[in-house]
């Protein structure tokens, strides 16, 4: 009977371990979609690229025919804009995709998809055109380089997940690449709000998640912190507005 209540406590203990986390959000996007169908939610996938497709032209036209100091302008209004698209209508598209280490899926909810495909294809999504799977493929310091510029990484060690949260919280509001031992993804910071949006490997959530830093799992056990400001890169707007390629760093 002893045997059989150790045994019975292991396997509890075990199942926890492994319960599943829930995860919900207060995105209008988000709880629009979730009630829907999959082909309901790549059709307004579809339109939303199409959106920001035409923005972009826009932008591009009037910097064209504008003075430097208007360029400046649209530049600044570009990153507004593109802020508030990536944090508020494409990542709720993608909350819930499933994780795989190889997964290379370019549809939200359909598929699955890998951490630095992840990144890359919200950004490709979103209009910079990068060579979206060779970026995917490398080191996350290398990510980070490409999009938030040469010499502009912030490095942190010893898992020091305090200073990690200090750090971001005197930065400005905006959307930050982080690199950790084996993993990249997003750190959406919105005032007292620092939230890693990544897709998420660990067991009991493998799937594109939001969730404060100090909860997510593989930022507590990872050595070292490569945070990339991306909005503070403006050369990588320049590129958005122009319709210019970025150039991978390998």
């Amino acid at each position: 009977m002893k045997h059989i209540l150790i045994l019975t406590t292991i396997l509890v203990l075990a199942s926890c371990s492994k319960e599943t986390r829930h995860y919900d959000y207060d995105s209008p996007v988000y709880q629009d979609l979730k009630d829907g169908s999959q082909s309901q939610k790549e059709a307004k996938y579809s339109d939303l690229k199409k959106r920001i497709k035409n923005k972009r032209h826009l932008y591009y036209e009037e910097y064209h025919r504008s003075g430097d100091q208007h360029r400046k302008d649209l530049v600044a209004l570009s990153k507004k804009y593109i802020y508030k698209t990536m944090a508020d209508t494409i990542f709720p598209f993608w909350y819930d995709t499933k994780w795989d280490y190889n997964g290379i899926t370019q549809t939200p909810g359909r598929g699955k998809i890998a951490c630095g495909y992840f990144v890359t294809t919200c950004l490709r999504d979103m209009g910079f055109e990068i060579e979206r799977a060779r970026l995917a493929q490398q080191a996350s310091s290398k990510i980070i380089e490409t999009i938030c510029g040469k010499g502009r990484t912030h490095i942190i060690g010893h898992n020091d997940t305090k200073q990690l949260k200090e750090y971001l919280l005197n930065q400005p509001d905006g959307i930050y690449i982080i690199g950790l031992d084996n993993h990249v993804g997003f750190i959406h910071k919105n005032g007292s709000e620092v939230n890693a949006v990544h897709s998420n490997g660990v067991s009991g959530s493998m799937k594109v998640v939001s969730e404060p830093i100090e909860k997510c799992k593989l930022i507590n056990k990872s050595d070292a912190f490569y945070i990339g400001d991306f909005m503070g890169n403006t050369p990588v707007f320049n590129h958005w507005v122009k319709k210019q390629k970025i150039a991978t760093t390998v």
